[in-house]
């Protein structure tokens, strides 16, 4: 042991002098060298290689003024050929997809052997397509013993799968809506438009003053608040429209029962809808995003923030088969097999007019291993 002790440090020396000409002695800890600088483009990670063989990387918490304890990569380290070649044993990083991990990094030292960086980066299974924003995100120099004195964004922010939403006994039934001279009606069961869902108070979520309501979107576009019945305030072109409108909770969040929502293709003339496509159902597979949007001011806004998403019936029946679900926030993905509203905690809001983020919902064919539909909208997070 003592042997390979001696060894391993002869080793270190000759990967912090490999790669210069210049073999000035460097001041090192002999036990362990830090190197502090940023990935994600925003917050502060340590990489820490030990005289052991052990490499980490902790991420920068300033509300408690240290480095987290559970490591954003823990490797030993396998050889050495001008870089430092790291097998890792385990990974935790967000923009990971559940099923991936980091397997192996190299890092590059620079002459003076007191910044380095990540020169390559091996995601597995490398079959899906966050491969390069990996890369991507894990970029950027790191100097050592530098010391983290700045929070940028994004560093301190949770991302969880919102359970236990009330449901009422019966099942909350959309059965009809029709526009008529601009104006929307709806037909329901099971439901009341205009009160409070009862667990507004204790969802700890952004709610409607008007209670509960129609989520309506027409073409893809942000949703719209509808209570019955809703006048909309602009002309429909005559033509075919898609339309989505669902049952909503008063703090926003979607019914996922089949029978609390409509989707179809409709044809539209003087604002009046004249008809509709064969079986008033979508006949592509689609997803489309609904919360976040706009504005959230005040902690009784920003503090959870809710992220809720419509996928019509018949893409529905196809989740987890043919098809997963990627939620991006920030450039950062998540990826899920079933309908489920999200809640992030922790948004940053730092600068004086707030930070905007954008979020992205896309739907993902696991048997093409594409894209199949995406929609993106931008929302505003400020004190």
């Amino acid at each position: 042991m003592k042997n390979y002790f001696k060894t391993f440090l002869l080793f270190i020396s000759m990967v912090l002098g490999s790669c210069s000409k210049d073999n000035t002695p460097m001041v090192v800890n002999q036990d362990i060298s830090e190197f502090v600088g940023t990935w994600d483009k925003a917050g502060f990670v340590r990489l820490t290689i030990a005289a052991n063989g052990t490499f980490t990387a902790q991420r920068w918490i300033a509300a408690s003024n240290t480095f987290a304890n559970n490591y954003a990569l823990v490797g030993k380290i396998n050889r050495t050929d001008q870089k430092l070649t790291v097998l890792i044993e385990k990974t935790n990083l967000a923009h990971l997809w559940s099923n991936q991990n980091v397997t192996k990094v190299n890092l590059d030292f620079s002459k003076t052997n007191d910044v380095v960086t990540f020169s390559n980066v091996l995601v597995e299974p490398s079959s899906l397509d966050v491969n390069a924003a990996v890369v991507d995100r894990l970029t950027g120099s790191f100097t050592k013993n530098a010391a983290p004195t700045t929070l940028l964004p994004m560093d301190n922010y949770s991302f969880a799968v919102r359970t236990g939403s009330y449901i009422p006994m019966g099942t909350p039934t959309l059965s009809w809506f029709t526009l008529t001279a601009g104006v929307f009606n709806f037909g329901v069961s099971n439901y009341t438009f205009g009160i409070a869902t009862p667990d507004q108070t204790t969802a700890g979520l952004a709610f409607s003053p008007m209670g509960q309501h129609v989520h309506l979107i027409i073409d893809g576009s942000p949703y719209i608040a509808a209570g019955n019945p809703y006048t909309y305030a602009l002309n429909l072109p005559d033509g075919e429209h898609t339309i989505i409108a669902f049952l909503s909770r008063s703090y926003h969040e979607g019914y996922k029962n089949p029978e609390a929502m409509i989707s179809g293709k409709y044809m539209v003339m003087g604002n009046t809808i004249v008809g509709v496509n064969a079986g008033n159902t979508l006949t592509t597979d689609e997803i489309y995003s609904s919360r976040p949007i706009r504005t959230y001011t005040g902690s009784s806004e920003y503090s959870k923030i809710l992220l809720d998403y419509v996928v019509p019936s018949p893409t529905l029946a196809k989740l987890g088969n043919t098809y997963g679900i990627r939620l991006t926030i920030d450039q950062t993905p998540y990826y899920i097999e079933s309908w489920n509203p999200i809640v992030f905690e922790g948004m940053n809001r730092t600068s004086v007019d707030g930070v905007t983020h954008t979020i992205k919902v896309e739907l993902y064919n696991k048997i093409s291993k594409t894209i199949s539909k995406t929609t993106e909208q931008t929302f505003l997070v400020k004190s």
